[in-house]
C-alpha cells in the first residue's frame, strides 16, 4: 500500500494486528519450500496492489519512488522506500522512513517505519498466492506518523490469462492497536507486457471504512536488463477528488 493512502484505519476487535503478528512469527519455522528467483526482476511497484510473486533467499531488491499528490487545498510531495530481502522461507520487507513536503514549503516531514513479511501459500498451474502481513511503528513525524502502532494483513493473488495478459487481485485489512474505525481492502489489477520490456497495468483500488476511497489507477514499466525496472503511474481517487502522479524504479542484487 503507498503511503498516500490512509492506513489509519481499524476495525474492531484488531483482527488485523493480530494476524499480521501471527503471521510475522509463523514466516520463522514456515517451510514454504525451495524457491527459484526470476530470470528477470520482478518488482511490487508502482501499483497500490501487490503481486503473488515472493523473491528467493539471498536476493535484495530496493524499490523506490516519488509521487506529487493533488489533495484539492494542498500539493504534497511524498517519496517511498520498501527494502525486500529473500530469506529461506520466505520474504522481509522493511518499509523505510521516506520523506514528505508540501509544495509550499513547510518543513519537511518523514513517514513512520514499516516491518512485514511475504509468505508464499502455494503456486499451481492457473494460481499463485502469498501473504503479506506486518506492522509499522509511529517513527515519524508528527503531522504524518499513525501515532501507535498498525497491522495489515494482505491475500495476495496472481494468474495469467496469455502469455501477456495477467491478474492480480489483493484481499486486505488494516487496523490500529488500540482499535478504531475500520478499514478493508480490494484491489484487482491487470497488467499486459507490450514487448519484453515494457509492460502496461490498470486496476482498481478499493478501501472500506469511516471515509471510504476508490482509486482507478494506471502506469507503465520498462525494463532495463534483468536487474532495474523504471515506472511512471498515476491514480485518481473517485470518491474525495484526489489524484497523484509518480516515478519510481526498482533495482535487485544478490
Amino acid at each position: 500500500m503507498n503511503d498516500h493512502i490512509d492506513a489509519t484505519y481499524a476495525f474492531k476487535p484488531s483482527l488485523a494486528f493480530a494476524t499480521a503478528v501471527l503471521l510475522c512469527a509463523a514466516g520463522t519455522v514456515y517451510g514454504g519450500g525451495e524457491r527459484v528467483e526470476a530470470e528477470r526482476l520482478i518488482a511490487d511497484r508502482p501499483g497500490l496492489g501487490d503481486g503473488a510473486w515472493t523473491i528467493a533467499p539471498d536476493v535484495w531488491l530496493l524499490e523506490l519512488g516519488t509521487s506529487l499528490v493533488d489533495t484539492g487545498p494542498q500539493r504534497i510531495g511524498e517519496a517511498s522506500t520498501l527494502l525486500r530481502v529473500g530469506l529461506a522461507d520466505y520474504e522481509l520487507r522493511l518499509a523505510l522512513p521516506s520523506p514528505v513536503f508540501s509544495i509550499d514549503g513547510e518543513d519537511t516531514q518523514y513517514t513512520d517505519f514499516g516491518l512485514g513479511i511475504k509468505l508464499p501459500l502455494s503456486e499451481t498451474e492457473h494460481w499463485s498466492w502469498a501473504l503479506i502481513a506486518g506492522i509499522s511503528f509511529p517513527t515519524g513525524s508528527d503531522a504524518v506518523t499513525n501515532e501507535e502502532l498498525n497491522g495489515y494483513a494482505t491475500l495476495a493473488g496472481e494468474t495469467s490469462f496469455s502469455k501477456a495478459l495477467d491478474f492480480t487481485v489483493n484481499v486486505g485489512a488494516a487496523a490500529p492497536v488500540g482499535g478504531g474505525d475500520s478499514v478493508f481492502s480490494f484491489l484487482p489489477t491487470l497488467s499486459l507486457g507490450v514487448n519484453e520490456d515494457v509492460a502496461v497495468y490498470g486496476g482498481y483500488a478499493g478501501y472500506y471504512g469511516e471515509s471510504d476511497q476508490h482509486w482507478a489507477e494506471a502506469g507503465v514499466t520498462v525494463a532495463v536488463g534483468r536487474d532495474l525496472q523504471w515506472d511512471i503511474n498515476a491514480a485518481y481517487d473517485v470518491e474525495h477528488d484526489v489524484w497523484f502522479a509518480g516515478i519510481g524504479l526498482a533495482w535487485r542484487w544478490r
